[in-house]
Formats: structure tokens, C-alpha cells, sequence
């Protein structure tokens, strides 16, 4: 039963310009439909977030009542007895759907984050004038680096010149930690003190040996660089879960979330491999390298994947964020469209 009806529920939660009548039927068949007593808490979440989003309930619906009752109250998490990363998730975006409380609901997400292998980390340092740069990292290891106004780097007592600071190569730094700090400091001693009002500091990614990335830039001679090396776990203790990762990032992307409070991001690069992932990823960062993905991969018909219902449901709200691609969005939207059941009895409106 879940795959056809969470279809339904996708399909009317991202679609905001659906036919009325078609969507009419879509709100009485879902209403009638879902048994939140017997349902997942995923299933339920996704019911009530598509009805809540076409006004067609209030916090009072029995079946939000119930769902309520899914919630672990000594863990603050969801489901009862097996709480999970995603469905935890989704209960926060309901909640906050439902203008209810839901710090605790995140507190319990933030502790399901844990370290990662993300690598392909650089360090740049751009200025025109040369000096000395101290760099901390791994709380007590320190390397000098020294920078001859040409943004050439070497390392102090150490062979090779380079343009970017390899962060796993040359500093060898530990990566065992979620989120790693790299301090950078070339205001001193005043002998070799860089000063350069124009000086910058970035943390780079490559991504696929080809896509770059600037994750950090700070403008002055000193900086405190954050490498997120982090996912999230399906459950506590657990180790990185790419589904528990994409559905919590996309979840605090629609609770309003920045990019830097999205801890994920570079694991969520490097992970992902098909439409859904992409148009997440659209989603959070507004990258058009991502709607770019999803432009090109877009049936002619106007579908995305295998003729996915799912995959279309998520690109399409992703790219709807911008006004470059209402071509696209509209002919995707028409394709939805196109696969409700508008003609037999029983699954009307499904």
C-alpha cells in the first residue's frame, strides 16, 4: 500500500498549482484513505504535511492527534520504540507545520551526527605580499606556511611549492571528529606578519576530481576555517546513512535553515548520484550546477527517472525556486498531472 499513496501525498505536497478539482479529489481520497492508527510515521507525516499545506486540516485532526502519539516522549524522537533519523525529521517539519514546538525534536537530530569520509579539502591563501602564516589544527598540531606574494605556498622545512594546501596531505590532519577546525593566523610575529587589506582565506572542496567548491572565504590575515566532515545516522551510535542525511538536510532547508547551519552539505556532494539527490541539493544551496543536472536529465515528456513520480515531485519543487526554469517545472507539473486517477471509482483522486 505505502508506495501508491506516497506518491499521492508527494505529489500534492510539492504541486501548489494543481487543477482545484483534481486536487479536491486528491484531499478526499487521501482524507479517507490513510489510517494513522496502523500507518508509519512517515506515511502519516506525509499525509498530514499534504493536508496542512492545502488548509484542509487544523492542528485538531484526529489524525494529527494521533500521530502525536507516535513520538517517543522520553527520547523526544520518532517512532516510538525505534526512532529514526528521517521520520524524526519529518515530524519536526510537521510540528513547525502545525505551529508546534520542535527544538527537541532537532536537539535529538543534532546528536545523530557523526564523522564521515569526506576528503578533497584545500586551503588557499591569496595575497600580493609575502610572510609567514601559522596554521593550528588537530587542537595542537602546527605548521608554518610561507607565502612569497605570488600565492605560492610551501611549508616551512618541507620540500615542494604549491598552489592550494592539501588539508589531508600536507597537514595529515586526523579527520576522526564530525566537525574539524583549522585556524590560520598571518598576523604574526611582526617580522613575517602579513599585511594585506585585500588578503583571502578559503576553504575549497573538489568534488569528482573536477567540480570545485568554495566553502569558506574570509577576507583579512587571520581565519578560523570549519570542515564538515559530518552525516547524519539513521539512529544513535550509528554510522553515516545517505537517506537519513539527504531527508534531514532537505527537512531543515524547509525549516529555514542556512547552508552553514546544514552541517552535510559536502557529504550530501559527494553522495549523491541521481535526480532526487540532485534537486536536494538544488534545494539547499541554490547551486546551479544542480539545476543544470536536473535540466538535462528531464524526459522530453516531462518527467524525471524511469518515468518517477517521486524523482519529478522533488525536481520540480526544487527548480519552482527559481524563475529560470518554468519551462521546465510547468512540463513536469503537466506530467503529474497526467497521472492521477481520475476514472475509477474507488482510487479517484489517487
Amino acid at each position: 500500500m505505502k508506495k501508491w499513496w506516497f506518491i499521492l501525498i508527494i505529489f500534492i505536497l510539492m504541486l501548489s498549482s494543481a487543477n482545484a478539482f483534481y486536487k479536491e479529489k486528491s484531499i478526499e481520497w487521501l482524507n479517507k484513505t490513510v489510517k494513522y492508527d496502523s500507518s508509519t510515521a512517515e506515511e502519516a507525516a506525509f499525509s498530514l504535511l499534504a493536508l496542512k499545506s492545502n488548509n484542509a486540516i487544523s492542528k485538531d485532526y484526529p489524525g494529527h492527534l494521533t500521530f502525536q502519539q507516535k513520538k517517543d516522549e522520553i527520547n523526544n524522537c520518532f517512532s516510538e520504540s525505534s526512532c529514526n533519523a528521517k521520520d524524526t525529521a519529518l515530524a519536526s517539519l510537521v510540528n513547525s507545520n502545525f505551529n508546534l514546538d520542535n527544538s527537541n525534536l532537532l536537539k535529538w537530530l543534532d546528536s545523530l551526527l557523526t564523522k564521515a569520509d569526506v576528503e578533497d579539502w584545500y586551503i588557499q591563501i591569496n595575497t600580493i605580499n609575502s610572510g609567514k602564516c601559522t596554521i593550528l589544527y588537530d587542537e595542537s598540531k602546527i605548521k608554518v606556511v610561507e607565502v612569497d606574494g605570488t600565492n605560492k605556498l610551501k611549508i616551512e622545512n618541507e620540500a615542494g611549492e604549491f598552489d592550494w594546501i592539501d588539508v589531508k596531505t600536507n597537514l595529515q590532519l586526523n579527520f576522526d571528529k564530525s566537525i574539524e577546525e583549522v585556524i590560520i593566523d598571518c598576523s604574526k610575529p611582526l617580522a613575517t606578519k602579513i599585511s594585506d587589506p585585500g588578503m583571502l582565506i578559503s576553504l575549497l572542496r573538489i568534488v569528482n576530481n573536477k567540480e570545485y567548491y568554495i566553502i569558506q572565504e574570509s577576507k583579512g590575515n587571520k581565519a578560523t576555517l570549519r570542515i564538515n566532515n559530518a552525516c547524519y545516522s539513521d539512529n544513535l551510535n550509528g554510522q553515516c546513512s545517505k537517506e537519513a542525511s539527504f531527508y534531514t538536510a532537505w527537512v531543515l532547508k524547509k525549516l529555514g535553515k542556512t547552508q552553514e547551519q546544514i552541517k552535510v552539505i559536502p557529504y550530501l556532494q559527494k553522495n549523491a548520484m541521481d535526480d532526487k539527490d540532485y534537486a536536494i541539493l538544488f534545494s539547499i544551496t541554490n547551486d546551479q550546477r544542480y539545476a543544470q543536472f536536473l535540466v538535462d536529465n528531464q524526459n522530453i515528456l516531462g518527467y524525471w527517472g524511469n518515468k518517477d513520480i517521486i524523482k519529478t515531485s522533488f525536481a520540480v519543487n526544487a527548480l519552482e525556486q527559481s524563475t529560470l526554469y518554468k519551462e521546465q517545472v510547468d512540463l513536469g507539473k503537466k506530467w503529474l498531472e497526467s497521472q492521477q486517477t481520475i476514472d475509477e471509482q474507488a482510487n479517484n483522486g489517487s
